[in-house]
């Protein structure tokens, strides 16, 4: 609300009132047949439904599924609107050792989709710079690209989430995609790039060289028959920006042609 909190890693009094957004955010979200999610002690699962304190969901179908023991879930899955939202409950974090239904977090699925940009949110300007662009979208689309970051004096690892399985509430199993669908942003048609020269030594277009290369690296993705997919239906997806009237479209429908065609 403008003021600053302590110095430390939590702070209680500012993390009361992300809290009290939450619970609210949950009424709203997933309301219960009786009662208010700020006033509930503990989530159970019986028969299939879930019980928050001792009120069922008003809608009983916005939960999909949990983790841990029915009597005790760890992790409790619901749905709105077609979109996931997962209650954790970890008694051991600083949030869920306070909270009267020990909450930790509300992770929420939100971007179901991102670009992978080529052009204006990096700077690929020589061939190297290519090179590294082109690699990552290979490990994205192979599942085990990797990268060490520093933060705050301390190191960890980024990558690919890996798919979470829940239980369903008829016993069986709802396997989550943790992951946003990945499409690829290629160059606009009038970009050039020394990664490759033609028989004049003159750089190619760029345009052409992202098609081609995006396309191979996606088709580690489309050849798997298991672990982290990006595509559930073998799809390709690339975004093509910048173009200017009804020429650069159908010179664009040439070049996936024949793309396709390789």
């Amino acid at each position: 609300m403008g003021d600053l909190p302590n110095k430390g890693p939590f702070e209680p009094t500012r993390g009361a009132r992300v809290v009290s957004w939450a619970k609210a955010f949950l009424d709203e979200s997933a309301p219960l047949a009786s009662g208010s999610y700020k006033n509930v002690t503990g989530y159970v699962v019986k028969d299939g439904q879930l019980y928050a304190g001792e009120s069922k969901l008003a809608d009983p179908s916005q939960f999909v599924g949990y983790l841990g023991e029915s009597s005790a879930p760890t992790s409790v899955l619901l749905r709105n609107n077609g979109l996931y939202l997962e209650i954790v409950i970890d008694a051991n974090k600083p949030i869920g050792a306070t909270d009267h239904a020990n909450v930790a977090d509300i992770i929420l699925e939100s971007a179901i989709s991102v670009i992978m940009d080529c052009e204006d949110s990096v700077a690929t300007v020589d061939a190297e710079d290519k090179i590294l662009a082109y690699t990552n979208w290979f490990g994205l689309m192979r599942g085990d690209l990797v990268e060490t970051v520093s933060k705050g004096g301390r190191q960890f690892e980024r990558k690919l989430a890996q798919d979470k399985t829940f239980t369903a509430p008829n016993g069986g199993e709802l396997v989550l995609k943790a992951r946003a669908l990945m499409l690829v942003r290629n160059v606009g048609h009038l970009m050039t790039n020394p990664a490759i020269l033609d028989q004049n030594g003159d750089e190619v277009f760029e345009g052409l060289m992202d098609a081609m290369f995006t396309t191979l690296g996606a088709m580690h993705d489309l050849k798997k028959t298991g672990g982290v997919r990006n595509s559930e239906h073998g799809s390709i997806y690339i975004v093509k920006p910048k173009m200017h009237g009804p020429e650069e479209v159908s010179f664009t429908h040439e070049l996936c042609n024949r793309v396709e065609a390789i």
